[in-house]
């Protein structure tokens, strides 16, 4: 729904679970405005969706970029174009979708919150569901209800709602974020460039993730990189 709920590991995780079930998968980046996949997957300098869709790049299976999993590929979102919403709501990109569930069984969209800014409404109508993510104790109630109202209104199919972040126990099991609102376009990182060579309008949308921390759960935790990683547990949280 908003910014610090964890959606790009939802997209993300739910890529590597239909991997690992036997299905070639596309995970695209979508998020012009804060790209996080390609993080994610440690991938830099290719081909982006921003290039894509401002006509730079003409040979489009040069966008999809291979992981460490064999049959999952990510397309990265590039550096933050001047018009985000514009170009997910051009013909271009429908395009490049279809083009993308040729190339794979399943595609799978990181799209923009949806409560900040217009670009997941103008991309919901073209997909063939929508997953709504959302942060148990981070969340407003009234926040949830709003986004899927103006889902609703914009034509989506929506699939469910994804509960983030539930405690179990005493401790909270997941990830932790620390940024707001205010800061989702305003953390602007010199060494962040979406994974792609895109081009950005200098407007001081940022991409790095700037506070809190990543993964403080006590848990052994698979990354998309392939690597399995061990946290510390997390001190209660208030």
């Amino acid at each position: 729904a908003g910014p610090d709920e964890g959606k790009t590991l939802v997209a993300a995780n739910l890529a590597i679970v239909m991997e690992q079930a036997g299905r070639e998968v596309i995970l695209l980046d979508a998020d012009l405005r804060r790209p996080r996949v390609h993080r994610l997957f440690r991938q830099t300098d290719h081909t982006s969706l921003a290039e894509v869709l401002l006509g730079d790049c003409e040979r489009w299976p040069c966008a999809l970029m291979p992981t460490a999993l064999e049959r999952l590929m990510t397309v990265p979102a590039g550096c933050p174009p001047p018009n985000p919403s514009e170009l997910l709501g051009a013909r271009r990109m429908r395009e490049f979708i279809q083009f993308l569930t040729q190339r794979g069984d399943i595609v799978i969209i990181d799209s923009p919150p949806l409560l900040p800014v217009t670009d997941a409404l103008v991309l919901a109508p073209e997909v063939d569901g929508v997953l709504l993510v959302v942060r148990h104790g981070h969340t407003h109630l009234k926040s949830a209800q709003l986004a899927l109202t103006q889902l609703q209104q914009a034509g989506a199919r929506v699939l469910g709602v994804v509960l983030n972040q539930v405690p179990i126990g005493q401790r909270s099991y997941g990830y932790h974020y620390g940024y707001y609102y205010r800061s989702y376009y305003t953390d602007n990182s010199p060494d962040d460039r979406g994974g792609g060579a895109g081009r950005g309008n200098g407007s001081g949308r940022g991409h790095s993730r700037g506070h809190g921390r990543e993964g403080s759960s006590g848990a052994t935790t698979h990354r998309p990189d392939g690597r399995s990683v061990s946290r510390a547990p997390a001190p209660d949280r208030a």
